[in-house]
């Protein structure tokens, strides 16, 4: 939105004043400003996309009038959901490794990250039984394994 002011009873258009650099606000590890937005003619927007384990929209913050940035506000561009939140990966059933003696437990469906799926001996075998931890895929299988008394 252009600015005036009133010189010799005269409106005059004023030029937009930039905003400089990127916005000075923290996102901590949540997000990263997307590139250098200096230049940025006011009313336009500097983005910021999640990283690292946490996924959504994003924030913006929008060049002011006065050449100064403003608070950044949520967005949720392409994602349904707004800013940033932390992505706790998953495992879906339990591991398909051989566990000769156990069973997995039932509540090693949808594990969260990084959480072991149990695999206890079942009678007549006894001993230890197994593990594998979930990292959003299941990893390696641990355990002394069972044996037939």
């Amino acid at each position: 939105m252009p600015q005036w002011a009133k010189t010799d009873n005269r409106c005059v258009k004023l030029a937009p004043v930039p905003c400089l650099g990127t916005p000075p606000f923290s996102l901590g590890r949540q997000a990263v400003w997307e590139k250098d937005c200096n230049g940025t003619l006011a009313g336009s927007k500097c983005f910021a996309r999640c990283s690292g384990p946490y996924e959504g929209g994003g924030f913006s913050s929008t060049c002011s009038t006065n050449g100064t940035w403003l608070q950044p506000t949520p967005d949720h561009i392409d994602t349904g959901f707004d800013g940033c939140s932390a992505h706790t990966p998953t495992c879906g059933p339990p591991p398909d490794y051989e566990v000769p003696g156990a069973a997995w437990e039932d509540d090693c469906v949808d594990l969260a990250s990084p959480l072991a799926c149990n695999a206890p001996c079942v009678a007549p075998y006894t001993g230890e039984g197994y593990f594998a931890v979930c990292y959003g895929y299941w990893g390696e299988l641990w355990g002394k394994g069972c044996t037939k008394p």
